[in-house]
């Protein structure tokens, strides 16, 4: 039974100090977040510098979508689905 309550009080312990951990963590992003807007405009940080995906073809012809960076060479081409 002492060892019960032994292992109860250290876990106990365990979980108040995971809690305090993430809670110090969770103002620390909070900080940062402000900090960010105050440096720049969020459409700044998450605007795309190249579209995500742009209008093409297929080798036959067939319209397509491209995805991925296409001037690296890496191109996913999404063709539409006949029924």
């Amino acid at each position: 039974l002492r060892e019960l309550k032994r292992t109860k009080k250290n876990k106990m312990k365990e979980i108040i100090r995971n809690m305090e951990s993430f809670n110090n963590n969770l103002q620390g992003g909070k900080r940062l977040v402000k900090s960010l807007e105050k440096q720049s405009p969020v459409s700044i940080l998450h605007a795309p510098q190249t579209p995500a995906m742009v209008a093409g073809s297929t080798s036959d012809g067939t319209p397509a979508l491209l995805a991925g960076a296409t001037s690296c060479g890496y191109r996913h081409v999404i063709n539409p689905v006949n029924e």
